[in-house]
């Protein structure tokens, strides 16, 4: 079947702010010219359950974007119920995939045997919902006939905990081209303008940040554009604000607050950036350092994983170990090494027209098509 004849059924949240949401909202621009999409929000699903199920069902495949925690309320896991009750072939994508989560206890380093390691267990299970939910959409395959993944650093995590390696395909994370223009030129007169993005959250290694500005040399301004989506990150903010006064730091470091990607202010201030910094000590996706990308931006991220894939593709990213005077070296070099940026920034359009939202829609779309074939 031609995939241009098919329906597709998208669950995902539509509304909300967040990373998530930004990523759907590029594939399905991309998507909408090449299939038929039927969209349902994630908070329409859980007002009308029987009124979403029953458009889901009339498409001839649906996809669901997987967020664990989307389908939680409170310890009660209702995802597996959402899966039995869609009967049209089933793809899921996931995001954040980790071999431990970067901020819980993990269950295999329990201590004790028999009985005792057991009751702990079952302590573990209860009181982790989270984690219990998601290890058993692992082992289930999350109930899909495709489960989607960004890279091969994800699917061997899930290989590891027991999901079928044959369920699942890798598609690189698409990105959305906003500006083909090299980034502003170093003026000596100026400051060096650094920039990161996104929701404030405890996996960014904000340590590492402090440590590289108090390495600086020269004359800079930092802007994080974003703010605090999760109340439990809020102490982080809090944290943040304390060391720019403690650094007297309030005239060249500054939070914007929440600002959605299509805001001007947000827009502006990327643009007129020099370099992004994308210093996470954890993740394994990033929808804002594909807004980066996007913006043509000169960027500079730690050696995660997903991370180290992107760049043997194409030398987009430069990437860095968590070391400040390695971050803080990188920096000197970019502003002084035009040889470099000219490399950086033509690496950077490959990647983006390799990795188009256009691109990669195709790519789902021939997956679309041999699932309603099958």
């Amino acid at each position: 079947m031609s995939a241009s004849r098919l329906k597709i059924g998208w669950l995902y949240p539509v509304n909300r702010p967040c990373g998530i949401a930004y990523y759907a909202r590029k594939y399905v621009a991309a998507l909408q010219e090449m299939v038929e999409l039927e969209h349902v929000d994630l908070d329409e699903l859980a007002g009308d359950w029987c009124a979403s199920c029953a458009r889901l069902n009339r498409c001839d495949i649906v996809h669901i974007q997987y967020e664990t925690a989307f389908f939680l309320n409170k310890r009660k896991d209702w995802f597996p119920r959402l899966c039995r009750h869609i009967r049209r072939p089933l793809v899921v994508s996931l995001h954040e995939i980790y071999r431990r989560h970067p901020n819980v206890f993990a269950r295999e380093d329990l201590p004790g045997r028999g009985a005792i390691l057991a009751l702990r267990r079952a302590l573990y299970d209860y009181r982790h919902p989270y984690q219990t939910a998601l290890a058993k959409h692992i082992r289930n395959n999350f109930y899909a006939d495709l489960v989607l993944v960004h890279a091969q650093c994800q699917k061997d995590i899930l290989i590891e905990k027991q999901a079928d390696p044959e369920c699942i395909a890798i598609i690189p994370y698409p990105v959305k081209r906003r500006s083909t223009k090299a980034g502003p030129r170093f003026n000596g007169n100026e400051p060096i303008r650094l920039v990161s993005t996104g929701f404030i959250n405890k996996n960014f290694n904000y340590a590492l940040l402090f440590e590289v500005l108090e390495r600086l040399h020269f004359p800079w301004q930092f802007v994080w554009i974003g703010g605090v989506r999760l109340d439990e990150d809020a102490a982080v903010l809090q944290e943040l604000h304390r060391k720019i006064t403690r650094n007297k730091w309030q005239d060249k470091f500054s939070i914007t607050g929440f600002l959605a990607p299509c805001d001007p202010k947000n827009i502006s201030l990327m643009d007129r950036a020099h370099i992004y910094l994308s210093l996470f000590s954890a993740r394994s996706s990033s929808e804002s350092l594909a807004t980066a990308l996007g913006a043509g931006k000169l960027i500079i991220a730690t050696r995660l994983p997903f991370i180290q894939e992107m760049v043997d593709r194409f030398p987009a990213l430069v990437p860095v170990e968590p070391d400040a005077g390695q971050v803080a070296t990188m920096i000197n070099r970019l502003t002084d090494d035009r040889p470099l940026r000219n490399r950086t920034f033509q690496a950077v359009d490959d990647y983006c027209a390799a990795f188009s939202s256009v691109q990669m829609s195709r790519v789902l779309c021939t997956h679309y098509a041999r699932l309603a074939a099958s």
